[in-house]
This record gives C-alpha cells, sequence and structure tokens, in this order.
C-alpha cells in the first residue's frame, strides 16, 4: 500500500444527527477501524454541539478502550463548556473540564449524559482492537 492508502478522509457513516428542530446535534468527523484500512486500530472522533438523542448503553470489551472529552475554545482548552456524566464500573463521573478516561478490557462503562454545551464538545474512543466489539 502506498502512504496516501493510509490516512483517512471521509466521515463515519450516520455521520450526522438533527433534533426534531432540526438542530445538529451531532457531527461524526472520521472512523478508523479494521473494516476501513485492514489491521487498523479503533478510533472515532465526533462533535457535539447539543446533546445527543440517544447515549450508547452500558457495556464491556475484551480490550483496553481510552474516550476522551475535549472542550472547543482555544482560549480555555481545559474548559469542557458541557456537563457530562459517564456511568463507569458502578460509579458516575461528573466530567466539567476536558479529560481522557482509561477503560480496562471488562470494565462496564456507559451510558454518558451531555448537559449544559455551551460550545462544541470533542469526543474520541480509541482501543487497539480495530473490530471494537461492545458485549
Amino acid at each position: 500500500m502506498a502512504a496516501e492508502d493510509y490516512v483517512v478522509y471521509d466521515p463515519m457513516p450516520n455521520s450526522h444527527e438533527v433534533d426534531a428542530e432540526g438542530k445538529t446535534t451531532r457531527r461524526n468527523v472520521v472512523l478508523l477501524n479494521d473494516s476501513v484500512i485492514k489491521g487498523a486500530p479503533h478510533f472515532m472522533l465526533t462533535w457535539y454541539m447539543q446533546p445527543p438523542l440517544k447515549s450508547t448503553g452500558m457495556h464491556v470489551h475484551d480490550c483496553d478502550e481510552f474516550i476522551g472529552f475535549v472542550g472547543s475554545d482555544p482560549e480555555d482548552p481545559g474548559n469542557l463548556n458541557a456537563t457530562i456524566t459517564l456511568y463507569y464500573d458502578g460509579e458516575w463521573i461528573r466530567l466539567t473540564r476536558s479529560a481522557v478516561i482509561f477503560i480496562p478490557a471488562g470494565t462496564k462503562h456507559c451510558p454518558y449524559f451531555m448537559e449544559n454545551i455551551t460550545k462544541p464538545v470533542i469526543h474520541f474512543s480509541c482501543t487497539i482492537d480495530g473490530k471494537y466489539q461492545q458485549k
């Protein structure tokens, strides 16, 4: 494969979600996984402009995962400009600052809920397993 074959430009499927009023709630930006490039790990990047219409349900993975929520204000990148509540192994975590969460294999996690979004939130999810299977 040529070097350019390892670059992913296209947004992931189902890349745009709008609410009943036509406002964009989320826009998926890019997806990399084994089905996009054979042997690649899972990486997904999404912009949230409004709370999503639904959340991922509680699940586990056979491999480690890390997820992040990052604020988009260049003057204050640590400020999430939102409140996110995430279920993590029997507890609820409340985020108001940009953060990365490490999720060891077998750890129950999600759903997460977003509130008070005043500026877009960048969300990413990564695993070394390119198939990204929820169980």
